[in-house]
């Protein structure tokens, strides 16, 4: 039976690198999908750095990978190690299979998701009212001369009133026991002509940003259908925002 290494044998791996020369690497699944090509511009031991950091990550699954290693670009005698993650087996509950390759479930997030894309709505909202309230106050003292000649209190107050309630309701929501999370709706972008839609509109700056800041499981899961059954050519760039800090499968 072939010896396993973990990703806490790193050291010891880099040392059978420099023992043997093997100078680059690549990564497999146990499907033999390559999940990590040969990056010539970037030599052992940081190869195997940036390779235990990428499969440290939480988008990668427990699992079994295969580590193969080659002492020239074009060299055919190769090293092959097996890797595992966690207890190498997939573990109950997961909804995905640790011999599919990085691009079959790059969709899946942390486990905290729908707290915080909750969260985000909800401040978003707040900022909002907010701003509607300085407004009104900012009316108010200009019309406070007025409101003490009449006696009537005025149309401002009135609505300082009715926004109240709402902002008071959201900082409750905020703070409180935790619901279902209302994620922010998207629309495609729409003809230069015709009116902006308000809706994040997608594959913007604003677009971008939410998604790597969301980490809403079943959101992301929801977005990344939408577009495979009606902008298939966007999928591609909407899985790369998930791609963790200086990693990369190419």
């Amino acid at each position: 039976m072939a010896k396993l290494y973990y990703l806490s044998d790193l050291a010891k791996i880099q040392s059978i690198a420099l023992e043997m020369g093997l100078r680059y690497w690549r990564v497999e699944n146990m499907q033999k999908d390559e999940l990590i090509k040969i990056n010539p511009t970037i030599k052992a031991p940081e190869a195997l750095e940036k390779i235990f950091k990428y499969l440290s990550s939480e988008l990668v699954p427990d699992g079994k990978y295969f580590l193969i290693g080659k002492t020239g670009q074009k060299s055919i005698p190769t090293t092959e190690l097996t890797l595992v993650k966690g207890d190498g087996e997939t573990t109950a509950g997961n909804n995905y299979n640790t011999t599919l390759a990085y691009k079959d479930y790059n969709a899946v997030i942390q486990d905290n998701a729908k707290l915080k894309a909750e969260n985000y709505y909800f401040a978003e909202q707040i900022k909002v009212l907010h701003e509607q309230i300085a407004e009104l106050r900012e009316e108010l003292e200009q019309t406070e001369d007025e409101e003490e000649e009449t006696g009537k209190p005025s149309m401002y107050e009135e609505m300082a009133k009715e926004y109240a309630p709402q902002l008071f309701q959201l900082v409750t929501q905020y703070f409180g026991p935790k619901s279902q999370p209302t994620i922010t709706s998207f629309a495609d972008a729409p003809p230069p002509s015709a009116p902006q839609p308000q809706k994040i509109i997608r594959f913007t700056p604003e677009y971008n940003q939410f998604w790597q800041r969301c980490t809403d499981q079943n959101a992301v899961n929801n977005e990344f259908q939408y577009l495979q059954a009606n902008r298939p050519d966007k999928v591609e760039s909407f899985t790369q925002l998930f791609q963790g800090n200086g990693q990369t499968t190419n």
